[in-house]
């Protein structure tokens, strides 16, 4: 038997429109279709006011949306108590119409009592008898309590909860006397968890993953909420919602669950122009393994090997461990790891803990250490000036991501977004580098803010055709003279702005907006064009620190028998960069997984 079988009903409320009413109305719709696309001009024919509903002459841009605002104001009135209410008929003198409007009598409340309905059940629902109180009968705000009550017994054991009303009276002065009837149903508890398809997983751990177990109370918000984590998990498919049976007082919850390829060997090369070496070919790289589902309890290992420059290079080791102890967090720990040539070693260290909110939303909250260390004394050209600086950063932040794309890893359409605020307890270390006298400005403890954001919105035109905008910021707060370059942003290249180096500038600030036009070949593949405008600012720069810079490009993502292959030419232009065909950029990698 399927789990939503919640009865909401009725019992026989009696509205007195006139069936000669309705059917004068409906054929005055019908005769309305030659006047489409006119300027129609309403008024109102009444032998009384009504008091909140505007009845004066009001002008719209056609018939149809003439038509439209008469059905929405018949509504209005009805919510304010008017259960009688209908247009009679409508004088049409050209593109100005008189509506004949029939009032009726005006109906009220006069007690609605809580009946069978539970004290506790009542209190959650925010149900007060005052409240319906003489006021006028509104049938839709019976309605909306009526369905608050079933969700909250849907999700709290109780499937088949029925709510109405019972003993419906209207006494000679037109007012409702009435109560509520509710029948809670059998209790309903959780048997088992069943999964149909090739997914591979430890069964304790899928009870923590969609935190539903053995003996739980039956909650059909629960079981939506556990659809959507799964869909978001790299190493599953969804192959169909989840389908509840229930017979002698439990529910079996069934799965439908495919194993998806999700380990990766992620990696491309990059050619570009060496400047330090009369323009010879540079070659970069990014490499990244990834492993997932560890031991079929969803853990992840995350290797990520980067060189963006001749002597400069990134590492980064990232581990997450889903559904610690049994609880509904995840927790994470990362290590990275950036030297930039001789000039600095950044270390930063961070721990992650991962809360889901809801069915679409997740809270993060974050504790780390971030240290810079100069690696020579040339780093600094100006010791009075310390363009890059020696720190001890302990950081505590809180990050949100909210999504609702149709698929989180090839979306056509939704949005999604995300965000984090750092506040950093900085101390800043004299370098033996330096003298005494290089430190005279700089203040040595200080708090540090970045904040970063991103949203991405995914527009489906058709089939084949997607739209995708995107925006991103970034920036980190403080004192000119607390600010180190080592401390700053870095960005360029295909995952921040294309047509660029990687990590070619240091930012204080950025905001990078993004359109791209994508044209799907098949479900996980897609032809490219897409443009990059950016805003970034960078105190240390003397002629004006901000600056404008401007992208684009075309690509292609396809999958093979090897894996998906990415290919992105791209040129770009700044105060430094001409936008030229020499000095673009070329980026291609092969994604495997396995």
């Amino acid at each position: 038997m399927p789990a939503r079988s919640s009865i909401l009903y009725f019992d026989k409320i009696i509205v007195c429109v006139s069936l000669r009413r309705i059917v004068i109305f409906f054929f005055f719709l019908v005769s309305l279709t030659p006047l489409f696309g006119q300027k129609i001009t309403i008024s109102f024919s009444s032998p009384q006011s009504v008091k909140g509903v505007k009845l004066s002459a009001t002008s719209y841009k056609d018939s149809s949306t003439a038509v439209k605002s008469l059905q929405f104001f018949l509504v209005e009135l009805h919510q304010k108590g008017y259960l009688e209410a209908a247009i009679d008929t409508v004088l049409k003198s050209g593109t100005n119409w008189t509506a004949v409007l029939y009032l009726g009598k005006v109906y009220k409340y006069a007690t609605i009592d809580r009946g069978s309905l539970p004290l506790p059940l009542a209190n959650k629902v925010g149900f007060s008898a005052k409240k319906f109180r003489g006021g006028a009968f509104n049938i839709g705000e019976i309605y909306r309590l009526e369905r608050r009550i079933i969700k909250i017994a849907e999700n709290s054991g109780y499937p088949f909860a029925s709510i109405g009303l019972d003993s419906i009276q209207f006494d000679d002065q037109n007012r409702l006397h009435t109560s509520f009837k509710y029948v809670a149903g059998p209790f309903i508890t959780v048997d088992s968890l069943a999964i149909v398809g090739n997914y591979e997983v430890k069964y304790k751990f899928f009870q923590r993953l969609i935190r539903i177990k053995k003996k739980d109370e039956f909650s059909q918000l629960k079981i939506n909420q556990s659809n959507n984590i799964l869909k978001e998990l790299p190493y599953v498919q969804v192959m169909a919602p989840p389908e509840a049976y229930i017979a002698n007082g439990t529910t079996r919850i069934t799965y439908f669950l495919e194993k998806r390829k999700a380990n990766l060997i992620d990696g491309y090369v990059g050619f570009l122009p060496n400047a330090a070496k009369n323009n010879k070919l540079l070659v970069t790289g990014d490499l990244k393994l990834e492993l997932k589902n560890l031991f079929r309890s969803g853990k992840t290992f995350i290797v990520n090997w980067q060189r963006f420059n001749e002597q400069s290079q990134y590492f980064k080791v990232y581990y997450e461990h889903p559904r610690i102890f049994g609880a509904g967090l995840d927790l994470g720990g990362l290590l990275e790891i950036t030297r930039q040539d001789t000039s600095f070693l950044n270390i930063n260290r961070e721990m992650k803990a991962s809360q889901q909110l809801g069915l679409v939303g997740k809270l993060d909250l974050f504790i780390g250490l971030k240290t810079g260390r100069v690696l020579s004394q040339r780093s600094n050209t100006d010791t009075l000036k310390l363009a890059y600086g020696d720190f001890n950063n302990y950081t505590y932040g809180v990050g949100y991501s909210l999504n609702k794309l149709d698929n989180f890893f090839y979306p056509k359409r939704g949005v999604y977004f995300t965000t984090k605020v750092f506040l950093g307890n900085k101390t800043i270390l004299q370098n033996p580098f330096y003298s005494d006298a290089t430190y005279v400005n700089v203040k040595r403890k200080t708090y540090q803010l970045n904040v970063e954001a991103m949203i991405e919105k995914y527009v489906s035109v058709s089939k084949r055709n997607v739209i995708l905008t995107r925006l991103k910021y970034g920036q980190v707060f403080n004192d000119k003279g607390s600010l180190f370059l080592n401390d700053f942003y870095r960005i360029g290249g295909l995952r921040t702005l294309r047509g660029f180096n990687e990590n070619q500038f240091y930012v204080s600030q950025f905001g990078i907006a993004s359109l791209e036009y994508r044209f799907q070949t098949d479900e996980e593949s897609y032809l490219l064009l897409f443009t990059d405008q950016a805003f970034i600012a960078n105190p240390f720069v003397d002629k004006g620190n901000a600056e404008y810079l401007f992208a684009l490009g075309a690509g292609i993502s396809f999958t093979t028998p090897a894996g998906v292959f990415n290919f992105v030419y791209s040129v770009g232009q700044s105060s430094t960069q001409k936008l030229s065909l020499t000095l673009s950029k070329i980026h291609f990698g092969l994604v495997s997984k396995f």
